[in-house]
C-alpha cells in the first residue's frame, strides 16, 4: 500500500473523561491532559474500538482511504 489512511476523530460533548478510550487504545491516540482529552489522530489505525466501546457514545471515527494505492505483486 502506498499512502496513508485519513482518519477523522470527533469527540462530542457527551465525553465525561472516563478514560476508557485512553486505556484501550493500542496506539495511544488519546490522553487526558489538564482535565481535557488530547487526541493525536496521526497514530490512529482506524480500528474503531474507541467508538464501539465508549460508554457515552461520544466518539465518532471517519476513515477515508483517499490517496491509498494497493500494489499487488505476482507470485514467484
Amino acid at each position: 500500500m502506498v499512502g496513508k489512511l485519513k482518519v477523522e476523530i470527533i469527540v462530542n460533548d457527551r465525553c465525561n473523561l472516563c478514560s476508557v478510550c485512553v486505556k484501550l487504545c493500542v496506539t495511544h491516540v488519546y490522553e487526558v491532559v489538564n482535565g481535557r482529552l488530547s487526541i493525536d489522530k496521526e497514530y490512529c489505525i482506524g480500528c474503531k474500538a474507541c467508538e464501539i466501546l465508549c460508554p457515552q457514545k461520544a466518539i465518532k471515527i471517519s476513515i477515508s482511504d483517499e490517496g491509498l494505492e494497493v500494489v499487488k505483486y505476482k507470485p514467484l
